[in-house]
């Protein structure tokens, strides 16, 4: 049995990719049937139509199956020429495969994020009809979720590339590139680079058999630079690869990316020199089956969030579909990734050294991409991680950042002005959420405001978090990353949209505490009694980039038979927290409801805000 070395290549020039959807069959995986299918006497066995890309689980004979699973198809090729080689590629397969061509094991793989290639071009001369034969081992969502194709490429193929912006201006933005070619045989090639179908690269190389790294970089003048949404456009452009022998493209790659800089300092982003305050959430794998659904479909969860307000998804322990990134590079969000689990010893630190290399090469190029992280991240892993990629940051405990509470917020000074100045009155917001991280997580969000699991979801306690949080921008808080976007099997019922995208109360509260502007008043005792001293301050938090000029704030107390108004005017500074005024006043003698109505006219950007009370007797 002929083992061949695995391959992750990523496009292929000359005929088009061969997609191998059609007539898939399946059955439990056990050493009778390993050995029969393998033996080419697999008619014995009893086999299932299965649908490729798809999960096994649905399918009705595995909706329950727990074990491995073979799947088996059966294709015809013509054989290539001297100056050709065929590969086949697995996009996709959760968790772990072993897969084997006309009898032949060709490789394995045991990470679903990342595309394999497996050079079968010895095998394909021998016959035009094959037998292709994968070996699927996993959970929950195991089975062939990406497509397995056929691609013919010369005779030097593209194995892996990286593609990354290490900075960016608008004078000039520059390209880190990095790819590994195979060669069949000893020859010369021209690695030529495209930017926007201009060549901008011409590099010659020479190549052994086997695999050959080679790096360059590439300076691209007066560039259109990507901004996250509300900081600017998300302009992306295509970057061709192509490696030529003696005039002929040998193979080539093709890919969209973003020109931009990524940075962080304090736990606040900052994206080509503008700091951005990140309003996140959390994505759980889905659980639908990916490989049968649209792409669309697949990627609404980043639709929903924009339109919530956020700027930025943590995936959370996983890896998604290609589709989430594409639109997220669109749409001008941010994307937290976490690197998944991996075992720990020496072989951690080999498959996290193989994890790494792949998610980079997979992952870099999209502008969304932000900042990795692990929870389990060692020295070690981390050192690797930033050689491999040092265009982004590196977290590597989510949970250490400096509390809230370091701060002696009774001595901080109001800035009572309203033009410029930053409110800097913390008494209220620390009182709300003692002991918050400079950027509050998933593992912290319990302490924020909530003694049991319905206030995580309360449509109140989740507007009042998050308004605490936002008036503490940047002194100290970088931002925050909401426990769950939507429900899952892991999340249960945390998230503001359940697991059909339909929006819960939740996500309109959410919604609201994540406009651009808003405008939030100190919270007073939910319930008040007639005479009582009321005070509170009256705050503008806006993430515009730019001045907002001649805006009007209004705050009015209403409650049955009376009401209180209160008006300031003036200009909001950009990106801040800003301190507009200060209310006293006593509860009237009238029990009931005490309303706090709350409104902002900044030109494009209008805001309101409710806030109820009880009075009683």
């Amino acid at each position: 049995m002929v083992r061949l070395a695995r391959r992750s290549f990523h496009n292929s020039i000359g005929d088009a990719p061969h997609h191998l959807v059609e007539q898939w069959i399946a059955t439990p995986a056990t050493d009778d049937s390993r050995r029969l299918a393998l033996s080419g006497d697999s008619d014995s066995l009893d086999w299932n139509s299965v649908r490729v890309p798809g999960e096994w689980r649905s399918n009705e004979a595995f909706a329950d199956h727990a074990g491995g699973v073979l799947y088996r198809t059966t294709f015809d090729h013509v054989m290539p020429t001297t100056d050709q080689r065929l590969w086949i590629t697995c996009d996709g397969i959760f968790d772990q495969a072993d897969i084997w061509l006309d009898g032949a094991y060709i490789g394995d793989q045991d990470d679903y994020f990342l595309r394999h290639a497996y050079d079968v071009t010895a095998l394909s001369r021998l016959d035009t009809t094959h037998s292709l034969i994968v070996e699927v081992n996993g959970s929950y969502h195991a089975g062939i979720w990406r497509p397995i194709e056929l691609v013919t490429t010369g005779l030097v193929g593209i194995e892996t590339t990286r593609i990354l912006c290490r900075d960016a201006t608008d004078a000039q933005a520059h390209l880190r590139l990095h790819a590994v070619l195979d060669s069949s045989v000893s020859c010369m090639t021209t690695v030529r680079t495209s930017i926007n179908d201009v060549v901008l690269s011409q590099k010659n190389h020479s190549l052994s058999p086997g695999s050959n790294e080679i790096a360059w970089t590439i300076d691209i003048d007066q560039p259109a630079l990507w901004f996250p949404w509300g900081l600017g456009d998300q302009p992306l452009c295509t970057v061709l690869i192509e490696v030529v022998i003696d005039g002929v493209i040998s193979d080539s790659y093709t890919v969209l990316t973003g020109l931009r800089e990524v940075s962080m300092a304090d736990w606040v982003l900052h994206v080509n020199g503008e700091r951005m305050y990140t309003k996140g959430a959390y994505l759980e794998m889905p659980d639908c089956d990916m490989g049968a659904v649209s792409d669309q479909d697949i990627a609404h969860p980043i639709v929903l969030a924009h339109e919530l307000g956020l700027n930025l998804v943590r995936m959370h322990d996983h890896v998604a579909h290609p589709a989430i990134y594409e639109t997220a590079d669109a749409l001008g969000m941010m994307i937290w990734q976490d690197i998944p689990h991996r075992p720990t010893g020496k072989r951690g630190r080999r498959v996290a050294s193989r994890w790494s290399d792949g998610l980079v090469a997979t992952l870099g190029h999209h502008p969304s991409v932000s900042l990795w992280h692990h929870k389990a991240f060692d020295k070690w892993t981390q050192s690797h991680l930033r050689k491999v990629d040092v265009t982004r940051p590196i977290v590597a405990h989510a949970s250490t950042a400096v509390p809230l509470g370091l701060f002696n917020h009774e001595r901080a000074k109001p800035v009572r002005q309203f033009l410029s100045g930053i409110g800097h009155d913390l008494t209220t917001s620390i009182a709300v959420i003692p002991n918050i991280a400079r950027f509050p997580t998933h593992e912290q969000w319990h302490v924020v405001h909530v003694d049991a699991h319905e206030a995580v979801t309360d449509p109140v306690s989740i507007r009042r978090d998050i308004e605490a949080l936002r008036r503490v921008k940047y002194s100290p808080a970088g931002g925050f990353c909401f426990p769950g976007l939507l429900d899952s099997s892991t999340l249960s019922d945390g998230g503001v949209l359940d697991s059909a995208a339909s929006p819960k109360p939740s996500y309109f509260a959410l919604q609201d505490a994540c406009r651009p502007v808003i405008v939030v008043a100190d919270q007073l005792p939910s319930v008040l009694q007639p005479g009582d001293v009321i005070s509170f301050d009256v705050h503008v938090v806006s993430d515009v980039h730019h001045e907002l000029v001649d805006a009007r704030v209004i705050a009015t107390l209403t409650w049955s038979g009376g009401q209180q108004h209160h008006e300031w005017t003036g200009d909001i500074a950009r990106d801040t927290c800003v301190f507009i005024g200060h209310v006293d006043s006593v509860t009237p003698t009238t029990v009931g409801s005490l309303i706090l109505s709350l409104l902002v006219e900044a030109g494009e950007h209008t805001s309101s805000n409710r806030y109820v009370y009880t009075i009683v007797a």
